[in-house]
């Protein structure tokens, strides 16, 4: 469009490739620009505001209802630094940095002007302005963002709220009750939320929440507000569609509305539960994927079909989408049956066909491709595999039920075999226990033995006469039952198994032969026994062996 020097190169020659705007922009900063149906507004880096376009409603700001075609700062804005602006059909306004002469703060404020046949200025009148005006109703409240529709105007305050003022035709004010000569907060289901960032377009508002949450109002035409349908609302309306989205920005163009969202992949968990029911999917419950918003559903939430699924291969032929889809579908295709016998809007002609064709386009346009798996996915299924007779349904039932018997009865089992072990394994400890005290015990037998031998071996010979009294001794202290045995068949002991020792005295002036000899007891006791030459019989030592 170059109409009034829309494009601000000094003429009205159009340009079909994109061309720098010089002339006072020339080496300036730009930070924002901002673009009406009969003008633009640019706002530097420095704060400098520049208009340029049609300047007959005096959107221009300059003082006058002259047009200009090249870019011109808005001396009355000079030396205040403005940070936003946006235009209207025939409006502007502008956010700019005010410092309070009481306590030097700088707050950010409001300015409009241009037309204000619907109270779009927001100064209790419907006076135009050729010069921004402050606009005073606002005065103790500091703003961050500011969008224009076609003859309204919404502002966001840095608390998080929205402020209206301007044509509530459609409901765009979001307050059906007001008449718009004034700035007023928009209530209803934001209320109690905090507001990021505003859009409007040229008869309805959107909004991004700091919940990522979408609302939506104004006028529904050309499904626009993303409910559905084209059913104008006078109040926020959250967008149902992307609740399950990160949003990250929303915008608004005339009839329609756009956003960016965070791409987010598909998690495990949205495909192996019903997006209806929320039942865990199985051999039975099988997986299908609606062809309207491709989300995942079972058989009993998705059996209606549709030939408006918008994600159909083939327009002529209807296609499985979930309960809530097919309802959305049924009505809107209501709707546009009474539009073709009704005018809509108040217009006396029906919707042309181009409109038709441009809604339709809108309504193909809304994919969700981020919650689809695949492709593959929707493709046409084998309706003998994919959906199983009641017979087969049964047997598989019943052998599902006869192997749920089964592993019961085999984990009985291997709880009684558990059990026995465990059983066992008591036992054992029991055992192991007991053999541990004994073997205690008998290292104490032995060691009391072992002093008690030594004791008896540093007597003289003498003094150790095997006799029936030694013996029961012996007995007594090596705790075996054959000891006297050994010692009574040392008598029986010929004489050609004992071997000469030693020779010592006995008594004076003569000598005796000794003769003694080495019996084995028990396994590792040894003693040793010698007879003197009168015959008696005598134990000399005991000793251990490990061999």
């Amino acid at each position: 469009m170059h109409n009034f020097g829309l494009l601000g190169h000094g003429n009205d020659t159009a340009h079909w490739i994109p061309k720098k705007v010089c002339g006072p922009l020339e080496g300036l900063h730009i930070s924002s620009v901002s673009c009406g149906p009969s003008h633009t507004a640019v706002v530097t880096s420095a704060g400098q505001l520049f208009t340029f376009g049609d300047g007959v409603f005096g959107a221009l700001g300059h003082g006058d209802r002259q047009s200009t075609n090249v870019a011109r700062e808005v001396s009355s804005l000079r030396g205040l630094r403005t940070v936003l602006a946006a235009c209207g059909a025939w409006h502007t306004v502008a956010i700019v940095e005010v410092v309070d002469s009481l306590n030097s703060a700088t707050s950010c404020k409001l300015f409009t002007w241009g037309d204000g046949n619907k109270g779009q200025l927001g100064h209790a009148d419907r006076e135009t302005r050729l010069i921004p005006a402050y606009v005073e109703s606002l005065r103790k409240l500091s703003f961050c963002q500011v969008a224009c529709g076609y003859d309204f105007t919404a502002a966001l305050s840095t608390s998080g709220q929205v402020y209206t003022m301007g044509s509530n035709a459609f409901g765009q004010l979001g307050n059906p009750t007001i008449d718009g000569k004034l700035p007023t907060v928009v209530k209803g289901s934001i209320s109690s939320s905090c507001v990021e960032e505003i859009a409007c377009g040229s008869h309805h508002v959107a909004l991004l929440t700091s919940k990522a949450r979408v609302y939506t109002w104004g006028k529904g035409a050309n499904g626009r507000l993303g409910h559905g349908n084209n059913f104008d609302r006078n109040t926020p309306t959250p967008v149902e569609a992307l609740k399950d989205k990160q949003v990250k920005s929303v915008a608004c163009g005339t009839d329609f509305t756009a956003v960016i969202c965070f791409h987010r992949c598909t998690s495990g968990l949205d495909q192996s539960l019903c997006s209806g029911c929320r039942l865990q999917f199985s051999f039975i419950r099988k997986r299908h994927n609606c062809y309207n918003c491709g989300l995942v559903y079972c058989k009993a939430c998705s059996m209606r079909k549709s030939t408006k699924a918008s994600l159909a291969p083939n327009s002529n032929k209807p296609y499985r989408v979930c309960d809530e889809c097919c309802t959305k579908l049924n009505t809107a295709g209501d709707a546009k049956k009474l539009q073709n016998s009704k005018p809509l809007d108040g217009n006396p002609h029906p919707l042309s066909s181009e409109a038709t064709d441009r809604e339709n386009t809108v309504k193909s346009l809304r994919v969700r491709i981020s919650r689809f798996l695949t492709m593959e996915s929707f493709k046409p299924e084998d309706s003998a595999c994919a959906y199983p007779s009641n017979k087969n349904m049964t047997e598989e039932v019943a052998r599902l039920q006869s192997q749920v018997k089964e592993l019961t009865r085999k984990s009985e089992l291997l709880e009684a075999e558990l059990d026995r072990t465990n059983n066992q394994l008591r036992e054992a400890r029991t055992t192991a226990a007991e053999e541990n005290l004994k073997c205690k015990a008998a290292k104490e037998v032995i060691s009391s033995l072992t002093t008690q031998i030594r004791s008896i071996t540093e007597r003289t010979p003498e003094e150790c006469p095997v006799n029936d009294t030694w013996t029961s001794q012996v007995s007594k202290l090596l705790g075996s039952h054959f000891c006297e045995n050994h010692l009574n068949d040392v008598s029986r002991a010929p004489a050609s198994s004992a071997h000469l020792a030693h020779q010592s005295p006995c008594k004076e002036n003569s000598i005796v032969a000794d003769v003694e000899w080495t019996e084995q007891v028990e396994h590792g006791v040894y003693i040793t026994i010698f007879r003197s030459p009168a015959g008696h019989k005598y134990l000399r030592r005991v000793r251990f062996s490990k061999r």
